[in-house]
């Protein structure tokens, strides 16, 4: 399976979400603000090539806030 890194540069045009298709959809447009703001302080977000099918997101554990600062976390991990 091939992954995308999604950016800041292509953010737009890329499927976030493998529960909604519509790019239109609020619940997209919001997710992709967060997004966006979430680049600056590391957020990585990898998608499957194949649309819908697995997105890993993961950001560095020095932007959580405290009490899980230095806490192994996976923020959102999804398989379809």
């Amino acid at each position: 399976m091939e992954f995308i890194r999604v950016t800041k540069e292509n953010l737009e045009k890329e499927h976030i979400c493998c529960a909604i298709s519509n790019n239109k959809d609020v619940q997209v447009s919001s997710k992709k603000c967060w997004l966006a703001e979430r680049f600056d302080e590391g957020l990585v977000f990898l998608k499957s090539e194949e649309r819908g099918k697995c997105f890993i997101e993961y950001i560095p554990n020095s932007t959580i806030p405290l009490p899980y600062y230095n806490t192994p976390s996976i923020p959102a991990l999804s398989v379809g």
